[in-house]
């Protein structure tokens, strides 16, 4: 699985999910700054966002 989370994560299934519904609101309103800012946060927490279906995101804990 995808998100299986260490326990060095420093961010819960929860928040990635609310982190991105906003990232995907953001998109909609082609507020794209505000898009990249969610996303390189999620990064910096060691979260790997993989865009490209335009249903729906995936993501995983980068280890």
């Amino acid at each position: 699985s995808l998100r299986i989370r260490p326990n060095s994560a420093v961010i819960e299934e929860a928040d990635i999910e609310a982190a991105l519904a906003e990232r995907k609101e953001a998109r909609a309103a082609k507020d794209f700054a505000k898009s990249d800012a969610i996303r390189d946060d999620l990064i910096a927490k060691g979260v790997e966002v993989m865009d490209g279906d335009p249903l729906g995101w995936d993501w995983r804990l980068e280890f």
